[in-house]
Protein backbone atom coordinates (compact mmCIF):
# COMPACT_ATOMS: atom_id res chain seq x y z
CA UNK A 1 0.00 0.00 0.00
CA UNK A 2 2.85 2.39 0.87
CA UNK A 3 4.51 1.65 -2.48
CA UNK A 4 1.29 2.62 -4.26
CA UNK A 5 1.16 5.94 -2.37
CA UNK A 6 4.78 6.68 -3.26
CA UNK A 7 4.15 5.78 -6.90
CA UNK A 8 1.08 8.06 -7.09
CA UNK A 9 2.94 10.93 -5.43
CA UNK A 10 5.81 10.62 -7.90
CA UNK A 11 3.37 10.42 -10.80
CA UNK A 12 1.59 13.61 -9.71
CA UNK A 13 4.92 15.41 -9.25
CA UNK A 14 6.11 14.24 -12.64
CA UNK A 15 2.96 15.39 -14.40
CA UNK A 16 2.93 18.82 -12.70
CA UNK A 17 6.59 19.42 -13.56
CA UNK A 18 5.94 18.61 -17.23
CA UNK A 19 3.68 21.61 -17.84
CA UNK A 20 4.39 22.65 -21.42
CA UNK A 21 6.22 25.94 -21.68
CA UNK A 22 7.57 28.21 -24.32
CA UNK A 23 11.23 29.20 -24.25
CA UNK A 24 12.34 32.70 -25.16
CA UNK A 25 16.05 33.49 -25.57
CA UNK A 26 17.25 36.97 -24.62
CA UNK A 27 20.70 38.47 -25.15
CA UNK A 28 22.09 40.89 -22.55
CA UNK A 29 25.33 42.90 -22.47
CA UNK A 30 25.76 42.12 -18.76
CA UNK A 31 23.84 39.99 -16.28
CA UNK A 32 24.52 41.79 -12.98
CA UNK A 33 24.02 38.62 -10.92
CA UNK A 34 21.00 37.15 -12.70
CA UNK A 35 20.81 33.42 -12.01
CA UNK A 36 18.91 30.33 -13.03
CA UNK A 37 15.44 30.17 -11.41
CA UNK A 38 15.16 33.98 -11.20
CA UNK A 39 11.61 35.27 -11.64
CA UNK A 40 10.13 36.39 -14.95
CA UNK A 41 7.36 38.95 -14.43
CA UNK A 42 4.68 40.44 -16.66
CA UNK A 43 2.69 43.34 -15.20
CA UNK A 44 4.12 42.43 -11.79
CA UNK A 45 2.87 38.84 -11.95
CA UNK A 46 5.29 35.93 -12.01
CA UNK A 47 4.75 34.01 -15.24
CA UNK A 48 7.97 32.02 -15.48
CA UNK A 49 11.60 31.54 -14.53
CA UNK A 50 15.07 31.81 -15.95
CA UNK A 51 15.88 28.30 -17.19
CA UNK A 52 19.42 28.77 -18.52
CA UNK A 53 22.25 31.31 -18.57
CA UNK A 54 24.92 30.81 -21.21
CA UNK A 55 28.06 32.52 -22.42
CA UNK A 56 28.60 31.75 -26.09
CA UNK A 57 31.98 31.31 -27.79
CA UNK A 58 31.78 34.87 -29.15
CA UNK A 59 31.15 36.23 -25.63
CA UNK A 60 27.41 36.86 -25.94
CA UNK A 61 25.33 36.39 -22.80
CA UNK A 62 22.17 34.44 -23.56
CA UNK A 63 19.33 33.81 -21.13
CA UNK A 64 16.56 31.28 -21.75
CA UNK A 65 13.32 32.00 -19.94
CA UNK A 66 10.49 29.52 -19.63
CA UNK A 67 6.90 30.75 -19.70
CA UNK A 68 3.77 28.63 -19.60
CA UNK A 69 2.33 28.00 -23.07
CA UNK A 70 -0.98 29.18 -21.65
CA UNK A 71 0.44 32.73 -21.44
CA UNK A 72 0.07 34.82 -24.59
CA UNK A 73 2.39 37.81 -24.63
CA UNK A 74 1.55 40.96 -26.58
CA UNK A 75 3.49 41.38 -29.84
CA UNK A 76 5.26 44.55 -28.72
CA UNK A 77 7.22 43.90 -25.55
CA UNK A 78 10.70 44.48 -24.18
CA UNK A 79 12.68 42.29 -21.79
CA UNK A 80 14.24 44.23 -18.90
CA UNK A 81 16.77 42.96 -16.36
CA UNK A 82 16.06 44.71 -13.05
CA UNK A 83 16.53 44.48 -9.28
CA UNK A 84 13.41 43.23 -7.53
CA UNK A 85 14.33 44.64 -4.14
CA UNK A 86 16.96 46.58 -2.21
CA UNK A 87 18.99 43.39 -1.77
CA UNK A 88 19.68 43.26 -5.51
CA UNK A 89 17.70 40.12 -6.34
CA UNK A 90 17.54 40.11 -10.14
CA UNK A 91 14.54 39.32 -12.29
CA UNK A 92 13.41 39.82 -15.87
CA UNK A 93 10.41 42.01 -16.48
CA UNK A 94 8.39 41.84 -19.67
CA UNK A 95 6.96 45.28 -20.43
CA UNK A 96 4.46 46.25 -23.09
CA UNK A 97 5.96 48.85 -25.40
CA UNK A 98 3.48 49.98 -28.10
CA UNK A 99 6.04 52.18 -29.93
CA UNK A 100 8.44 49.35 -30.91
CA UNK A 101 8.46 46.72 -33.63
CA UNK A 102 6.61 43.46 -32.94
CA UNK A 103 8.87 40.68 -31.68
CA UNK A 104 9.28 37.21 -33.14
CA UNK A 105 9.50 34.85 -30.19
CA UNK A 106 11.55 32.27 -32.09
CA UNK A 107 14.36 34.81 -32.60
CA UNK A 108 16.86 35.96 -29.98
CA UNK A 109 15.50 39.04 -28.22
CA UNK A 110 17.67 41.99 -27.20
CA UNK A 111 17.42 42.59 -23.45
CA UNK A 112 17.59 45.92 -21.69
CA UNK A 113 19.31 46.57 -18.37
CA UNK A 114 17.39 48.85 -16.05
CA UNK A 115 19.39 51.78 -14.75
CA UNK A 116 19.80 50.74 -11.15
CA UNK A 117 22.94 52.49 -10.05
CA UNK A 118 23.51 52.15 -6.36
CA UNK A 119 23.46 55.93 -5.89
CA UNK A 120 19.95 56.18 -7.36
CA UNK A 121 18.81 53.31 -5.15
CA UNK A 122 20.14 54.97 -2.00
CA UNK A 123 18.71 58.33 -2.99
CA UNK A 124 15.25 56.78 -3.39
CA UNK A 125 15.56 55.05 -0.03
CA UNK A 126 16.74 58.31 1.52
CA UNK A 127 13.75 60.23 0.19
CA UNK A 128 11.40 57.56 1.56
CA UNK A 129 13.08 57.71 4.97
CA UNK A 130 12.83 61.49 5.07
CA UNK A 131 9.11 61.30 4.35
CA UNK A 132 8.69 58.74 7.14
CA UNK A 133 10.50 60.92 9.68
CA UNK A 134 8.97 64.22 8.56
CA UNK A 135 8.17 66.31 11.59
CA UNK A 136 10.90 64.89 13.83
CA UNK A 137 13.89 67.16 13.10
CA UNK A 138 16.36 65.12 15.20
CA UNK A 139 15.63 61.91 13.29
CA UNK A 140 15.63 63.76 9.99
CA UNK A 141 19.00 65.39 10.67
CA UNK A 142 20.56 62.10 11.77
CA UNK A 143 19.28 60.30 8.67
CA UNK A 144 20.55 63.02 6.36
CA UNK A 145 24.02 62.81 7.90
CA UNK A 146 24.09 59.02 7.47
CA UNK A 147 22.86 59.23 3.89
CA UNK A 148 25.51 61.85 3.10
CA UNK A 149 28.21 59.49 4.44
CA UNK A 150 26.85 56.63 2.34
CA UNK A 151 26.70 58.83 -0.75
CA UNK A 152 30.32 59.93 -0.24
CA UNK A 153 31.46 56.30 0.13
CA UNK A 154 29.61 55.30 -3.03
CA UNK A 155 31.07 58.19 -5.02
CA UNK A 156 34.55 57.20 -3.85
CA UNK A 157 33.92 53.56 -4.88
CA UNK A 158 32.72 54.67 -8.31
CA UNK A 159 35.79 56.88 -8.78
CA UNK A 160 38.09 53.99 -7.84
CA UNK A 161 36.64 51.76 -10.58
Amino acid sequence: MNNLKIFLALLVLGISSCTPKQTITIEFEELHGLSVDADVLFKGVKIGNVDKVEITQDGSLLVDIGISKEITLPEKVEFVLFSQNIFGTKAIGINEKPDIEPIVLTEIQQGIIEDSSIVNTFMTIGKDLIEITEGDLNKKDSLLKELKKIEERIEKLEQDK
